[in-house]
């Protein structure tokens, strides 16, 4: 086992001591209960063991410089709370990654991680699969088609959410207009997507289109952080 291997192990173990959700019983002090009873690791087993696997599968990706900083470990708390409470496979997925990218040092300028976080918390499988239409590398589409090249040459310009909608379900999603208008409406106020609301020209009467006038340099910096 790696240096670092054993560090971000060892990072798991003291997170999972200060973590006060990690306890059933709140009126019991974490440390007596742990020291009492195996039941916590129990509940967490399935979690633990996928993060072991995935330092494991990425331990030269982590660089020992940045995972010994008051930042990483802080951030690190907070993630590994959100990791064992997710039940969304995909979710804590994500998470991993982040985990990951934060401990490979990019964006270390980036000073919106709260939140990244409090979005990371909110967000849906189906909203982050649509927000990585805006991502170059389109990793995520492995179970869809890729996006039609008129798509890609049309992301960076202002586009009608029915626009949208009809290239989602032609490479694999079933979407509904009003599915789409409250996923896109979600993700804009995230701040992860720049939108914007026109009234219909009809009297004025009905939804508002809404239109999505691109990625926004949060989303841009969001992506990076979740994507393996």
């Amino acid at each position: 086992m790696s240096k670092i291997t054993r560090k971000l192990i060892g990072l798991l173990n003291t997170s999972l001591r200060i973590i006060k959700s990690f306890a059933p019983i709140l009126a019991i002090p974490i440390e007596i209960y742990l020291a009492l009873s195996d039941y916590a690791k129990q509940i967490y087993q399935q979690q633990i063991n996928e993060y072991v696997e995935f330092v494991l599968k990425h331990q030269d990706d982590f660089v020992l410089n940045v995972i010994n900083t008051p930042k990483f470990k802080n951030l690190f708390v907070q993630l590994v709370r959100k990791f064992l409470d997710e039940t969304y496979n995909e979710k804590r997925k994500l998470i991993l990654n982040y985990i990951l990218n934060l401990g490979k040092g990019i964006k270390q300028d980036f000073e919106s991680h709260t939140k990244a976080l409090r979005v990371l918390e909110l967000i849906l499988p189906e909203e982050v699969t649509t927000l990585f239409l805006w991502d170059d590398d389109l990793k995520e589409y492995k179970s869809y088609k890729r996006p039609s090249k008129e798509f890609l040459k049309k992301r960076g310009e202002t586009m009608n959410i029915r626009y949208v909608l009809k290239l989602l379900n032609q490479i694999g999603f079933k979407l509904t207009e009003n599915d789409m208008y409250f996923l896109i409406k979600q993700l804009g106020s995230y701040g992860l997507l720049g939108i914007k609301e026109e009234t219909p020209t009809v009297w004025g009467v009905g939804k508002p289109d809404l239109v999505i006038i691109g990625i926004t340099r949060f989303g841009e910096d969001f992506l990076k952080f979740i994507k393996e």
